[in-house]
């Protein structure tokens, strides 16, 4: 409802409420003797009057909110289509995302483990692997560098906080 509808269905009830008890205060005179009760029913006409005006008002009140409901739904229903859309979209890249990084993770490790196996494979029974070579090895560790990789960015804290995916190292199936 909008602010200036209820500040006036409110004016509106306090003058009924005022002549009412008005009334009240003019039929206790009279019956005390102290009135002769002649304005209340022309007070009487005022208060139906006003029960009127105010129950035009509260329809008024009532069909303007329906309107705003109606507005809001129409508005839910154009915009719906848009964001099933953009949903879908960005369902679609997720899984093709998580897909090429559980891919890619299976794949670097796989790698890293063949690397490791030639280091080991150039190493002398003496000195064990060359320092340039462990080097370079260790430099293939991730450690870190996941979570420095999202750093900057901020975790659902809406409906989807509690969903997340590992990412688990994998391969593609022979014949695929």
């Amino acid at each position: 409802m909008e602010t200036e509808e209820i500040t006036a269905l409110e004016g509106l009830e306090a003058t009924q409420r005022g002549l009412t008890q008005r009334i009240a205060d003019m039929v206790s005179a009279a019956q005390r003797g102290e009135n002769d009760g002649s304005e209340i029913a022309t007070l009487t006409q005022r208060v139906a009057a006003l029960s009127e005006q105010i129950e035009a008002a509260k329809d008024e009140q009532e069909q303007a909110e329906r309107e705003r409901a109606r507005a809001a739904n129409l508005q839910a229903r154009a915009e719906l289509p848009r964001v099933l859309a953009a949903a879908t979209e960005q369902r679609e890249l997720f899984l093709s995302s998580y897909r090429t990084a559980c891919l890619s993770l299976g794949r670097f490790l796989e790698l890293r483990a063949q690397a490791g196996s030639l280091v080991g494979k150039l190493s002398t029974a003496q000195f064990g692997p060359w320092p340039a070579d462990l080097s370079e090895l260790r430099a293939l560790d991730l450690g870190s560098a996941p979570t420095e990789a999202i750093a900057d960015l901020q975790p659902d804290t809406g409906e989807g906080w509690r969903m997340s995916f590992s990412v688990t190292p994998l391969h593609k199936k022979a014949g695929r």
